[in-house]
Parts: structure tokens; C-alpha cells; sequence
């Protein structure tokens, strides 16, 4: 089978995965969750995915519960609906996107977990501080964190209980796999120190379907670089602090978007935000935001409140979306924002 990369960047390149490999994804996630599938064991667990199923992480979570002898329960698109619907059909593990989690338990009011619901496991993207206390607070107590990827495979995963308060804790790795954080020229950084996460893996693809070019960028002496930026702790934690592809060089400094977004939801009310780059006709790229307040807007007063309270990191575009323009697995596609400010008919700096 072909499994398509998340497409974030561009378009989505495509990995072969046979079903020998697909099988040994599988029992991998199997073997790991078995001990924390609550007490009836993984022949009695019921399991909804909201990730989605045409998505190499959703296929295999589907996967996932079958071979473990459980059974899948789908529970619709309908955010207010789903813990009654989790109720009625005795759902007891839940696997969904950071977004996804985030639009759940914040359609709840209640500030206890569903009945019944054992586990929740979040994959698919950076999991935000206050996201998860609200999962945990409002869905359930006993969440995990698991990272991976079409070209990797499974990689990581913990209890968030184990990762503490650690921004951007993606897990430990799995039996089989080795993860190593290199600088620019691919030379191992120390403990704790950001870098270019490689990943080599027995359950890792080798290459992209039709597409020479990205394998070689990709799949390199034997590892796999899946464009990510991270640092791994002491005690072997994987952090992910974001893409590659996504750090914005501001005025010759790199930047970093979540940290820009995690000030700009700290200035306002937001649902959604997303902290990207545009180049100018000069070339020059400017910092841009999107957001989607939560409540009443008075855009000109945030803007200024962001020059005052971030400085040089304030953003010099900020526009105002009904919703962030996501893919399947619930990631932002920031390309499309690029588009957006670039379809502006006066794309000048200040909020629109």
C-alpha cells in the first residue's frame, strides 16, 4: 500500500509500506498500549479513532484494535455529541489529533472524565500545554502521547503522567528504534540541545513513491529525517519543538512559530492561531499570524497590544480566519495562510 505524508509543506509525497511492515507497525503499538489498556485486556477494548482512516496513523489505529481481538466503534463529526456517544457505545479508547482533542473538551462542560473512557491516546501533531490538562480534566485521566510518521513509523510514546510538564513531549522510543539529534552538519548534538531529529528504524520506509529528489533529502545513511526539530533529554525523552519547514527567518533570526503562538493565545481569547512567513517582492519575509478569536474582535487594539507586549516578534500581518485550514490528521496547512496574505489586495502590515 502507498500511505501519504501529511502534506503540510506542499503536496503529500507517498511511502510504500508492504504488508509485512504494516503488520510489525501494528503488533509494535500493540505490544506497547497492551499494559494500558485498562483491565479487561485489548479483546475487550472498543475503539473510536477520530483521526482519519485514509491517514497512515489512522489506517493502522484501525488496524490497531482489530488485531488485538477489539472492535471499532465509530462515533461521527459532532464535537458536542461525542461523550454521549462514547457513553452509549462503551468506547473505552479514544485516539484523536491535538485539535481534535482540543474541539472535544472544549464542547464539554463538565470538569470530570467520561465513564468508561480508559485511555486516550493523542498523535498526530504537538500536543499544547492547556490542551492537555483539559483532556485530562474533561475526557480522561490517563492520556498518552505518541509520535511517528509515514516515512518512520511508530517512534515514541509515554503517559503524559510520565512526560510532566515537559513543552513538547513527544515520548520515549520504542524497542527497535534509535533517535539521534544532529546540527546542520549532521553532527549529534548533546542532551537537551535543539536540533534535526533522524530516526533510524526496523518499522522506518526507505524511500518516496516516484519522487528522487525527496527520498534523498529524506531517507539518508540509513536514517530517516522527517524534518522535525527537537531535542532529546537525559533520561531519553523525545521533545518536538516543530517542522523545519516551518521556522521563519525574521530579520536573520530563526524563529520559531508555536513560541510566537503560544504569546499571542496569552494576549487574547483565541480558539485557533497560526504564526507563519511571507516574502515580500523584496524578499523580505514578513511575520505573519492568523487567528480565530474565541469572542468579540477589536483587531487594531490586538495589534497594538502585540507591538507593545512582543516587540521585534510581533507579527507584522495579522488576519482574522473563520477556521485554521487543516488536513486530515488535524495539522495546519500554513501554505495555504501563505496564499491567503498573498491574495490580499493590500497585503500591507497591520491586521485585516
Amino acid at each position: 500500500m502507498y500511505c501519504p505524508t501529511s502534506g503540510t509543506t506542499g503536496r503529500p509525497h507517498y511511502t510504500p509500506v508492504s504488508h509485512d511492515l504494516m503488520l510489525r507497525r501494528v503488533v509494535l503499538r500493540v505490544l506497547t498500549l497492551a499494559p494500558l489498556a485498562g483491565t479487561r485486556g485489548l479483546a475487550a477494548t472498543r475503539q473510536a479513532c477520530l483521526v482519519a482512516p485514509g491517514s497512515c496513523y489512522g489506517f493502522a489505529t484501525v488496524l490497531r484494535a482489530l488485531w488485538g481481538g477489539g472492535t471499532v466503534v465509530q462515533l461521527g463529526q459532532d464535537v458536542g455529541a461525542i461523550a454521549e456517544r462514547i457513553a452509549e457505545s462503551g468506547v473505552t479508547s479514544l485516539v484523536a489529533s491535538p485539535i481534535g482533542v482540543q474541539r472535544i473538551a472544549e464542547a464539554l462542560a463538565r470538569s470530570t472524565p467520561i465513564p468508561g473512557l480508559e485511555i486516550l491516546e493523542i498523535g498526530g501533531g504537538l500536543l499544547p500545554p492547556g490542551v492537555a490538562e483539559l483532556a485530562q480534566q474533561r475526557l480522561c485521566r490517563n492520556v498518552v502521547v505518541a509520535y511517528g510518521s509515514s516515512e518512520t513509523g511508530p517512534v515514541t510514546s509515554t503517559p503524559l503522567a510520565r512526560a510532566g510538564a515537559r513543552r513538547g513531549a513527544a515520548g520515549y522510543p520504542y524497542l527497535g528504534v534509535t533517535i539521534e539529534i544532529v546540527d546542520d552538519g549532521d553532527r549529534p548534538v548533546a542532551p537537551g540541545v535543539e536540533g534535526h531529529v533522524r530516526i533510524r528504524s526496523e518499522y522506518a520506509a526507505g524511500v518516496y513513491v516516484d519522487d528522487p529528489e525527496a527520498s534523498a533529502r529524506v531517507f539518508r545513511g540509513g536514517w530517516v529525517y522527517p524534518g522535525d526539530v527537537g531535542a532529546l533529554e537525559a533520561d531519553g525523552m523525545l521533545r518536538i519543538v516543530g517542522r523545519g519547514d516551518d521556522l521563519i527567518d525574521h530579520g536573520g533570526v530563526l524563529v520559531h512559530p508555536e513560541a510566537i503562538e503560544r504569546a499571542l493565545a496569552d494576549l487574547a481569547d483565541l480558539t485557533e492561531v497560526a504564526v507563519f512567513g511571507v516574502a515580500d517582492g523584496a524578499r523580505v519575509t514578513r511575520l505573519c499570524a492568523a487567528v480565530v478569536p474565541a469572542g468579540p474582535w477589536d483587531a487594531q487594539a490586538f495589534h497594538a497590544r502585540c507591538r507593545e507586549r512582543l516587540g521585534r516578534d510581533a507579527p507584522d500581518v495579522i488576519v482574522q480566519v473563520q477556521a485554521l485550514p487543516r488536513n486530515a490528521n488535524g495539522k495546519v496547512l500554513r501554505p495555504e495562510l501563505v496564499r491567503l496574505v498573498q491574495s490580499l489586495e493590500a497585503p500591507a502590515s497591520g491586521p485585516h
